[in-house]
């Protein structure tokens, strides 16, 4: 089970009962306050929620530094966030696009994809150039083969000539 991510905006005092954000896509944030909620007679319940790309952005910061795996929906998030496609993804992780839509999902285990994952969102965010370009030779280094992964696959007997 993911940490259920709490957020409040400073100054503001708390609602009487946490809203959960459900149009995040994440199943676990809740915010304490910064959330207007009115009736209508019309349409109901009415929900705005204040400075709402800074929240976006404090919900990526903490997924980034989450010390646990990320699950398929915190990827989908941070991909979104950076305005990248699956396939835009994948190129850059050095999968294919079906990979990412399976870590998405949840059904295949992201392991290296994970860390790079962080290291391409922040690269992304980061105001200065060097700095990001540093950020994605990391994820870069998490991705690529090595130099050992790199020899010819064996097919029996034979290898395949480079």
């Amino acid at each position: 089970m993911t940490a259920r991510y709490k957020l409040a905006l400073k100054g503001r005092p708390h609602l009487p009962k946490p809203y959960h954000f459900k149009a995040s896509g994440l199943p676990n944030v809740y915010l304490l306050s910064g959330v207007n909620i009115e009736r209508d007679a019309d349409y109901g319940e009415l929900v705005t929620i204040d400075h709402l790309p800074d929240l976006f952005m404090a919900i990526a910061f903490s997924l980034v530094a989450k010390p646990e795996r990320l699950i398929g929906a915190e990827m989908r998030f941070l991909r979104k966030r950076m305005g990248a496609t699956q396939s835009d993804l994948g190129a850059e992780l050095w999968v294919s696009e079906q990979t990412v839509a399976n870590y998405e999902k949840g059904k295949t285990e992201a392991g290296p994809a994970d860390r790079a994952l962080r290291f391409l969102f922040l690269a992304n965010v980061a105001d200065d150039a060097s700095i990001a370009e540093e950020l994605r030779l990391e994820a870069a280094k998490l991705m690529r083969p090595s130099q050992r992964d790199r020899r010819a696959p064996r097919a029996g007997p034979w290898l395949v000539a480079a």
